[in-house]
């Protein structure tokens, strides 16, 4: 169920935010989650909701979306609504210790901070 979850995450993310991966993309993969219009954000929840259905079964999926429920609530008080969100991020365990982790993150901060310093 845990592959299957990465792999629904991944493709989210390159629908709704980016993917990056590293040129062998077995060694690693940030997943960015970008602010979406709220049309857009209620279907990717009803999307993400049948699949978590279909993968944990209705009893489990209930226990999975109230805790997203509880940790929305708290998020809101603390998390502006245009937030870059990070996922996943997540490098191979033989691949770890050489900056990979850096490398999948870099571009995506590089490309924040050219936004935050262009709307100042």
């Amino acid at each position: 169920m845990l592959t299957s979850y990465f792999a629904y995450s991944i493709d989210e993310g390159a629908r709704i935010g980016r993917s990056v991966h590293l040129v062998d993309a077995r060694l690693g993969v940030a997943v960015w989650l970008m602010p979406q219009p709220a049309d857009v954000r209620r279907c990717e929840e009803m999307r993400k909701r049948e699949f978590l259905r279909d993968i944990l079964g209705a009893r489990d999926s209930l226990h999975y979306e109230r805790i997203v429920d509880y940790m929305r609530a708290r998020a809101d008080t603390i998390v502006v609504r245009d937030a870059w969100y990070l996922s996943i991020v997540a490098v191979a365990p033989e691949a770890q210790g050489q900056g990979l982790g850096r490398r999948l993150l870099t571009p995506t901060l590089a490309e924040w901070t050219q936004r935050a310093q262009s709307a100042t």
